[in-house]
């Protein structure tokens, strides 16, 4: 669709897949923001009462869309976002899953970021968990040290990309991201072909080619909810399912015309995920040789093997 030229205003969009006990909350939570023009609501083939919910909602509010897959099927939060984004009025487009919840002041700051800066694409911010109950906690906790997901200090938009790819800096929740329609055509919409991880990846891809400025990086703006079975405890389905991601975005930075600096800095994140299977710098290499025959062509590759010769 083509964005309305009406001011500040931000398209929500909400994957919906089985979240009766919880959509309602974030609906109200988006609705009564200022800066929001409309919410997107994506079924993506729930069996439970979540689409006659959303569509009870949406009589309330002319700013409430329902839009369902085109077979009604399960697609998965990709599919759904990328669903959204398609159908969105407005230039700025925001996420927010059905589980979780927007604080009153979500875009202030976010609408202060990008007065005072021309060039920014994209704007993020702080996220709280909000615990379903005491053993979800516990389980999150395992390997974090705080119940605040955010990056813990200004980071350079140019250096951004290496923030997330590294970490040190923390990161970012989708909940927390408003980005402008236009830098999602320079980047792609969300890899349906991930099933885990396809946020991160497009926050790299966007890192590269965009400006993404911190908001509010200090206080929340949105809550996550934290539920005992979420696949966000499952750290070895996470390794395992990050490794495809960084091979994924490797695979697409391979294809940009990005100085070999960066392309390497992605070559290292692959490489690390992929050490803990004691794979070499030329195992490596020779994988993707195996898996795309056209990274022969690339100055990257020989440039690469060529460092590993000499060093």
């Amino acid at each position: 669709m083509i964005s309305m030229n009406t001011g500040f205003k931000v398209s929500v969009i909400i994957p919906v897949y089985n979240a009766a006990k919880y959509i309602a909350r974030a609906i109200h939570s988006a609705i009564e923001i200022n800066e929001v023009g409309e919410i997107l609501l994506i079924d993506d083939g729930s069996t439970d009462d979540s689409l006659n919910i959303c569509k009870r909602i949406a009589i309330e509010d002319h700013k409430i869309k329902v839009l369902t897959h085109a077979d009604l099927g399960n697609k998965g939060p990709s599919a759904s976002r990328n669903l959204g984004i398609i159908h969105a009025s407005f230039e700025y487009i925001a996420f927010l899953d059905s589980d979780d919840y927007y604080l009153p002041h979500r875009f202030h700051c976010d609408r202060e970021v990008f007065e005072r800066y021309g060039d920014a694409d994209a704007v993020y911010g702080c996220n709280s968990e909000l615990f379903e109950n005491q053993r979800a906690k516990e389980l999150f906790m395992t390997k974090r040290s705080n119940e605040i997901t955010t990056i813990t200090e200004y980071v350079d938009p140019g250096q951004l990309y290496k923030c997330l790819l590294f970490g040190g800096f923390g990161e970012f929740h989708i909940s927390t991201i408003t980005i402008k329609r236009k830098a999602l055509l320079k980047t792609g919409l969300f890899n349906t072909g991930l099933r885990y991880g396809e946020d991160t990846e497009l926050w790299l891809k966007l890192a590269v080619k965009c400006r993404l400025y911190p908001g509010e990086i200090q206080q929340p703006i949105s809550v996550r909810c934290v539920h005992e079975f979420n696949s966000i405890h499952d750290w070895d389905l996470i390794d395992r399912q990050n490794e495809i991601m960084y091979q994924s975005i490797f695979d697409w930075i391979l294809k940009q015309d990005v100085p070999f600096g960066v392309k390497n800095d992605f070559f290292s994140a692959l490489y690390i995920q992929s050490s803990r299977k004691q794979a070499s710098v030329f195992s490596i290499m020779m994988k993707q040789v195996y898996r795309e025959p056209s990274v022969l062509l690339q100055t990257f590759f020989y440039r690469k093997v060529y460092l590993q010769l000499v060093s």
